[in-house]
Protein backbone atom coordinates (compact mmCIF):
# COMPACT_ATOMS: atom_id res chain seq x y z
CA UNK A 1 0.00 0.00 0.00
CA UNK A 2 1.09 3.38 -1.23
CA UNK A 3 4.86 3.08 -1.13
CA UNK A 4 7.64 2.33 -3.53
CA UNK A 5 11.02 0.71 -3.34
CA UNK A 6 13.77 0.12 -5.80
CA UNK A 7 17.07 -1.75 -5.93
CA UNK A 8 19.96 0.47 -7.07
CA UNK A 9 23.40 -1.13 -7.27
CA UNK A 10 22.28 -3.84 -4.84
CA UNK A 11 20.91 -1.44 -2.20
CA UNK A 12 17.26 -0.84 -1.29
CA UNK A 13 15.70 2.62 -1.35
CA UNK A 14 12.12 3.19 -0.22
CA UNK A 15 9.62 6.01 0.10
CA UNK A 16 5.90 6.71 0.57
CA UNK A 17 3.39 5.71 3.23
CA UNK A 18 5.04 4.39 6.40
CA UNK A 19 2.33 4.14 9.06
CA UNK A 20 3.28 0.54 9.96
CA UNK A 21 7.06 0.81 9.45
CA UNK A 22 6.76 -0.74 5.99
CA UNK A 23 9.61 1.40 4.62
CA UNK A 24 12.14 -0.26 6.95
CA UNK A 25 13.71 3.06 7.94
CA UNK A 26 13.40 2.73 11.72
CA UNK A 27 10.36 4.98 12.11
CA UNK A 28 6.73 5.37 11.02
CA UNK A 29 7.10 8.72 9.24
CA UNK A 30 5.95 9.11 5.61
CA UNK A 31 8.84 9.88 3.24
CA UNK A 32 8.51 11.88 0.02
CA UNK A 33 11.96 11.07 -1.36
CA UNK A 34 13.87 7.77 -1.74
CA UNK A 35 15.93 6.88 1.33
CA UNK A 36 18.48 4.10 1.70
CA UNK A 37 17.48 1.24 4.00
CA UNK A 38 20.63 0.66 6.03
CA UNK A 39 19.52 -0.17 9.54
CA UNK A 40 18.27 -3.17 11.48
CA UNK A 41 20.16 -6.39 11.04
CA UNK A 42 21.25 -5.61 7.46
CA UNK A 43 25.03 -5.98 7.12
CA UNK A 44 26.79 -3.05 5.44
CA UNK A 45 27.97 -5.28 2.56
CA UNK A 46 24.54 -6.70 1.63
CA UNK A 47 23.47 -6.97 -1.99
CA UNK A 48 19.71 -7.08 -2.56
CA UNK A 49 18.50 -9.24 -5.44
CA UNK A 50 14.70 -9.34 -4.91
CA UNK A 51 12.17 -7.07 -3.21
CA UNK A 52 8.46 -7.46 -2.58
CA UNK A 53 5.81 -5.33 -0.92
CA UNK A 54 2.64 -6.53 0.80
CA UNK A 55 -0.13 -4.24 2.00
CA UNK A 56 1.84 -2.98 5.03
CA UNK A 57 4.95 -5.20 5.10
CA UNK A 58 8.02 -5.69 2.93
CA UNK A 59 10.70 -8.27 2.28
CA UNK A 60 14.00 -8.66 0.45
CA UNK A 61 16.37 -11.43 -0.55
CA UNK A 62 20.01 -10.44 -0.04
CA UNK A 63 23.44 -11.91 -0.34
CA UNK A 64 26.84 -11.18 1.13
CA UNK A 65 30.08 -12.88 0.10
CA UNK A 66 29.37 -15.92 2.31
CA UNK A 67 25.59 -16.27 2.62
CA UNK A 68 22.06 -15.45 1.51
CA UNK A 69 19.39 -13.98 3.70
CA UNK A 70 15.74 -12.93 3.84
CA UNK A 71 14.81 -9.75 5.70
CA UNK A 72 11.28 -8.67 6.53
CA UNK A 73 9.80 -5.53 8.12
CA UNK A 74 6.52 -3.70 8.69
CA UNK A 75 3.13 -4.78 10.03
CA UNK A 76 3.07 -8.27 11.51
CA UNK A 77 -0.43 -8.78 12.94
CA UNK A 78 -0.83 -12.15 11.18
CA UNK A 79 2.78 -13.39 11.33
CA UNK A 80 3.52 -12.17 7.79
CA UNK A 81 7.11 -11.30 8.76
CA UNK A 82 7.80 -15.00 9.46
CA UNK A 83 9.85 -14.38 12.61
CA UNK A 84 7.85 -16.52 15.07
CA UNK A 85 5.93 -13.53 16.45
CA UNK A 86 3.21 -11.03 15.62
CA UNK A 87 5.22 -7.97 16.71
CA UNK A 88 5.64 -5.22 14.11
CA UNK A 89 9.15 -4.16 13.06
CA UNK A 90 10.07 -0.83 11.44
CA UNK A 91 13.58 -2.12 10.68
CA UNK A 92 14.68 -5.13 8.62
CA UNK A 93 14.87 -8.35 10.64
CA UNK A 94 16.51 -11.56 9.46
CA UNK A 95 14.29 -14.61 9.07
CA UNK A 96 16.61 -16.80 6.96
CA UNK A 97 20.38 -16.49 7.13
CA UNK A 98 21.98 -19.41 5.31
CA UNK A 99 25.52 -18.51 6.35
CA UNK A 100 24.92 -17.88 10.06
CA UNK A 101 22.33 -20.51 11.03
CA UNK A 102 19.70 -17.97 12.09
CA UNK A 103 17.03 -19.66 9.99
CA UNK A 104 14.18 -21.89 11.07
CA UNK A 105 14.77 -25.63 10.90
CA UNK A 106 12.81 -26.27 7.72
CA UNK A 107 14.82 -23.88 5.59
CA UNK A 108 18.33 -24.37 7.01
CA UNK A 109 19.68 -26.18 3.96
CA UNK A 110 18.15 -23.85 1.36
CA UNK A 111 19.24 -20.64 -0.36
CA UNK A 112 16.47 -18.07 -0.87
CA UNK A 113 16.01 -17.13 -4.54
CA UNK A 114 12.75 -15.16 -4.59
CA UNK A 115 10.17 -13.56 -2.30
CA UNK A 116 6.55 -12.49 -2.63
CA UNK A 117 4.48 -10.50 -0.13
CA UNK A 118 0.68 -10.52 -0.25
CA UNK A 119 -1.83 -8.49 1.75
CA UNK A 120 -0.92 -10.16 5.04
CA UNK A 121 1.05 -13.23 4.01
CA UNK A 122 4.42 -13.94 2.39
CA UNK A 123 6.25 -16.64 0.47
CA UNK A 124 9.87 -17.55 -0.24
CA UNK A 125 11.21 -19.70 -3.07
CA UNK A 126 14.35 -21.55 -2.04
CA UNK A 127 16.76 -24.00 -3.59
CA UNK A 128 19.78 -26.13 -2.87
CA UNK A 129 21.88 -28.14 -5.36
CA UNK A 130 19.29 -30.93 -5.63
CA UNK A 131 15.99 -29.38 -4.62
CA UNK A 132 13.58 -26.45 -4.80
CA UNK A 133 11.14 -25.59 -2.03
CA UNK A 134 8.43 -23.01 -1.35
CA UNK A 135 7.78 -21.68 2.16
CA UNK A 136 4.77 -19.53 3.10
CA UNK A 137 3.72 -17.73 6.28
CA UNK A 138 1.20 -15.20 7.60
CA UNK A 139 -2.57 -15.01 7.35
CA UNK A 140 -4.29 -18.11 6.03
CA UNK A 141 -8.01 -17.53 6.61
CA UNK A 142 -8.94 -18.58 3.07
CA UNK A 143 -6.04 -20.95 2.39
CA UNK A 144 -3.74 -18.35 0.83
CA UNK A 145 -0.64 -20.08 2.24
CA UNK A 146 -1.30 -23.15 0.09
CA UNK A 147 -0.69 -25.61 2.93
CA UNK A 148 -4.11 -27.30 2.70
CA UNK A 149 -5.27 -25.61 5.95
CA UNK A 150 -6.72 -22.29 7.09
CA UNK A 151 -4.27 -21.98 10.00
CA UNK A 152 -2.21 -18.78 10.25
CA UNK A 153 1.57 -19.37 10.42
CA UNK A 154 4.17 -17.03 11.92
CA UNK A 155 7.17 -19.04 10.70
CA UNK A 156 7.96 -20.26 7.18
CA UNK A 157 6.13 -23.52 6.42
CA UNK A 158 7.06 -25.76 3.49
CA UNK A 159 4.26 -26.19 0.95
CA UNK A 160 6.24 -27.59 -1.98
CA UNK A 161 9.34 -29.74 -2.10
CA UNK A 162 10.44 -30.61 -5.63
CA UNK A 163 13.09 -33.05 -4.39
CA UNK A 164 10.62 -35.21 -2.51
CA UNK A 165 7.81 -34.66 -4.98
CA UNK A 166 5.48 -33.50 -2.19
CA UNK A 167 3.17 -30.57 -2.53
CA UNK A 168 0.34 -29.55 -0.24
CA UNK A 169 -1.36 -27.78 -3.12
CA UNK A 170 -4.31 -29.71 -4.50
Amino acid sequence: GNRTGIIVSGKIYSWGLNNKGQLGLGNIVKKDVPLLISNGSLPSNYIASKISYGKFHSGIVTSTPNNTNVYMWGYNNQGQLGNNSTTDSNIPISIHDKGNDVSYDLIDSYVATNISCGESHSGIVTSNPSDTNIFTYGRNNVGQLGDNTTTDRDTPTSIYDAGSGTCDLQ
